[in-house]
């Protein structure tokens, strides 16, 4: 065929099962049960015709009769398994000879049917960068998957076997390999996300992971700025275990009485990096510092240590130490758990048992008298209802209802005492809670008999704040005018005779 002729167009054929062969680049693995597929093979035949392309040997010259698969290989099973005679295919003479382009149309094949597993689709797209020309990039354009997507993949497909068996069958999910394949250049991390993926560890493991991870970068960070701006001195990554109690291990030079800028010509002279972990919305992030030590504190008359003391001295550092990274961790914690929480809050996870539990322990606290009588009345059962009848109707209410039961009858007391007690219903009332939700949030207007009340005692307040107001002038009037010596009216003073009058 000339180079410049145009590829012959695509046939619709009839071929008989064993002229077509299984593509070698085949990204599927396992074409799975075709127990049903075949049945409706039985039944009504392929309806949808297979794709494949002509076969050729290794010189690249076709092979006449012979079609590998591209895309169709479970309907190719079941009609091998019902033992049909021929199958309708397409035949794309295009794809003759063209390995990459044969791999290409059997990507996007499947991957339009979902039927790759992660694995399967990360294989694909690495056995494509090996042919010339083709990047993350021309396959992501070539397919329609994101270049994002296209790199995850092939990073599965890079995975351990343990953990790329575990992806193909579902156990980890792609959120949780996405995470491994981020990890994968660090065996220690791969080996404790892979051990805890699938499980209700995860998402502590990876927070721990993170925090580690996010430690190192920080001492790596800080030390590369100490080699710059402290030439020469040894930097040490952490203080061995009972350090400070060591005769021969460093010592801060603070413990030592020594000034950093003096002690910088000790030949025992050192820097300790420490890093200080903070937690922010379940992100740790980490401060590093430099710590002066000294590791040769013999050298200033530091006196011998008794090895019982030493040995105490060692067993409380190596407390301390593990107290610490327990509270490390529990501070890690803590921030998962937030947030954890917070996402419960915007999804209002649980609320619906939360509140019906908050009803019935109002149901349960007013079991006689007249909180039992109100939930009664608010839930619309006969009157001679007992405690369990009304922990029954709970169960049928939403988790609106719920919440304004609970309200409702939390607030009997006050309820009782509109009644009962005129003064429940002053400005200074201990119902004035429950009389502004009666109108801010329940939508009731004052009826003419409350608002009557309301009326009253608000002009009985009035007088009694205007008559306390009259009083306080009035001793401020004396107060002033016993100050006053020259008072030419002794008359209106209380002790008349205790002032010189002029």
């Amino acid at each position: 065929m000339s180079p410049t002729a145009p590829a012959p167009a695509p046939t619709l054929e009839q071929l008989r099962p064993s002229q077509i062969a299984a593509h070698p680049a085949n990204p599927r693995t396992d074409v799975g049960d075709v127990t049903e597929l075949a049945d409706s093979i039985r039944s009504v035949g392929i309806l949808e015709p297979l794709i494949v392309a002509p076969a050729t040997d290794k010189a690249g010259d076709p092979v006449p009769g012979k079609y590998l698969l591209i895309a169709g290989h479970r309907r190719l099973a079941a009609a091998r398994a019902v033992k049909l005679k021929a199958v309708p295919a397409i035949v794309r003479h295009a794809l003759a000879g063209d390995p990459a382009a044969q791999l290409q149309a059997m990507l996007v094949e499947n991957l339009q049917r979902v039927d790759l597993t992660p694995i399967e689709e990360g294989t694909a797209y690495q056995a494509l960068l090996e042919f010339p020309g083709w990047t993350q990039a021309k396959i992501s354009a070539a397919t329609g998957r994101s270049r994002a997507t296209v790199r995850s993949r092939v990073g599965m497909a890079a995975l351990p076997k343990s953990a790329r068996t575990r992806i193909h069958t579902g156990q980890i999910t792609l959120e949780e390999a996405s995470e491994l394949v981020r990890y994968a250049g660090d065996p220690a991390a791969l080996a404790k996300l892979e051990k805890a993926a699938g499980t209700g560890h995860w998402t502590w493991q990876l927070a721990q992971v993170r925090s580690d991870t996010a430690k190192a970068k920080a001492i790596t960070k800080h030390r590369a700025t100490l080699t710059e701006t402290h030439p020469g001195v040894p930097v040490l990554e952490g203080l061995p275990q009972g350090w400070r109690w060591s005769d021969d291990g460093p010592r801060m030079l603070a413990d030592l009485g020594l000034d950093a800028t003096a002690h910088a010509d000790c030949p025992g002279h050192a820097l300790v990096i420490e890093a200080t972990a903070s937690y922010r919305s379940g992100r740790t992030v980490y401060t590093a510092e430099a710590v002066p030590v000294c590791t040769t504190p013999a050298a200033h008359g530091e006196p011998d240590t008794d090895p019982a003391a030493l040995a105490a001295a060692a067993a409380r550092a190596e407390q301390k130490a593990t107290e610490a990274a327990l509270f490390e961790g529990l501070a890690l914690a803590s921030a998962l758990r937030r947030d954890h929480l917070a996402g419960c809050v915007a999804a209002g996870t649980g609320a619906h048992a939360l509140a019906l539990a908050a009803a019935r322990a109002v149901v349960t606290s007013n079991r006689r008298g007249h909180g039992h009588a109100l939930a009664v009345h608010l839930l619309g059962l006969p009157e001679d209802s007992d405690t369990a009848a009304v922990e029954s109707a709970l169960d049928a209410l939403d988790l609106a209802s719920l919440v304004v039961f609970a309200d409702l009858l939390r607030s009997e007391t006050s309820e009782r005492d509109l009644t009962e007690r005129l003064y429940a219903w002053g400005p200074q009332s201990w119902a004035r809670g429950y009389l502004a939700r009666l109108t801010e949030v329940y939508g009731w207007a004052w009826t003419f008999g409350e608002q009557a009340v309301i009326d009253t005692l608000a002009a009985e307040t009035a007088e009694v704040e205007a008559a306390a107001l009259a009083a306080e002038e009035a001793a401020d009037d004396i107060a002033d005018h016993r100050e006053d010596v020259d008072c030419p009216d002794p008359g209106r003073c209380v002790d008349p005779d205790h002032y010189a009058v002029a």
